[in-house]
C-alpha cells in the first residue's frame, strides 16, 4: 500500500478529449503532441506534412485491439509518450457499421456502445502514456446552440465526456485582418459567439483559452 498526497503524484497519465467541427484542424493538432503515435481511423493524415509524425492505420476493431496489445507489451512502444486517436467519432462509426451489417440496428447500437467503451477504457489505462483523442462536434439542442462531442447514440454522447479529465473545444478566432487562428477552450467564458460548448479542466491548470498546441498544453498540465 502506498499513501499519496494530493499534488505529489508526478506520474499521472493525462487523458484529453478534443472536439471541433470538420476541417477545424484536429488532426494537425494531434500531431503537435511530442513522442506521439497517431491511431489513424479518420484517414486525415493527408493534411499533415511533418515527416517525423508516426501513425498506424486503423480500419476495424481487430486493428485497434492489435495496437493496444502492442502499446501494452512491446518494447518498441516505450518510445511513445502520447497515444493520439484520430478520431473517436470515426472509430465509433466504424464499429457500428461493421455490426450493422450482421445485426439489427438496435442490437448493433447496444454492442457498439459496449465495444467502444471497452476500447476507450483500455487506451486510457495504458500505463506510462497520455491518451488524447479528437472527436467531431454535435449540436444537442434546437432551442440554443449547445455543442458537445459527437458519438453514435445518445448514451455515448452523454457518457464519453465524463471519462476524460480535460474536454477541450477547438474553435477559431478571426482577427481584424480576417485571419482565422485556432484556440483550445477549456471554458466558454471567453467565447463571445453566444453558443454554449461543453468543456472541462479537472486540473485547474489550463487557461480558459489556450494556443492550439498539445506540447504546451501537456507541459502546463504536468507542472
Amino acid at each position: 500500500m502506498k499513501i499519496k498526497r494530493i499534488g505529489h503524484d508526478e506520474n499521472v497519465d493525462q487523458n484529453i478529449l478534443i472536439y471541433g467541427a470538420p476541417g477545424s484542424g484536429k488532426t494537425p493538432l494531434l500531431c503537435t503532441a511530442p513522442s506521439a503515435l497517431i491511431l489513424n481511423v479518420d484517414k486525415g493524415m493527408v493534411s499533415v506534412t511533418d515527416p517525423a509524425v508516426e501513425y498506424v492505420d486503423i480500419s476495424s476493431e481487430d486493428d485497434m485491439r492489435e495496437v493496444i496489445e502492442f502499446l501494452k507489451n512491446s518494447k518498441d512502444a516505450t518510445k511513445y509518450q502520447n497515444i493520439c486517436l484520430d478520431s473517436f467519432s470515426e472509430l465509433n462509426d466504424t464499429i457500428f457499421r461493421s455490426l450493422a451489417n450482421a445485426k439489427n440496428t438496435r442490437s448493433a447500437y447496444f454492442d457498439c456502445q459496449n465495444i467502444t467503451l471497452d476500447l476507450l477504457y483500455q487506451l486510457k489505462n495504458i500505463k506510462g502514456k497520455n491518451f488524447i483523442t479528437s472527436c467531431e462536434m454535435k449540436v444537442c439542442s434546437e432551442d440554443i446552440y449547445d455543442f458537445r462531442p459527437y458519438a453514435n447514440g445518445n448514451t455515448l454522447t452523454i457518457t464519453v465526456p465524463h471519462k476524460f479529465n480535460q474536454v477541450l473545444c477547438l474553435l477559431s478566432m478571426t482577427t481584424e485582418e480576417g485571419e482565422k487562428i485556432p484556440y483550445l477552450y477549456s471554458s466558454d467564458e471567453l467565447n463571445d459567439d453566444g453558443n454554449h460548448y461543453l468543456t472541462r479542466d479537472r486540473s485547474g491548470k489550463l487557461r480558459a483559452r489556450e494556443k492550439s498546441n498539445l506540447k504546451s498544453i501537456l507541459k502546463r498540465l504536468t507542472k
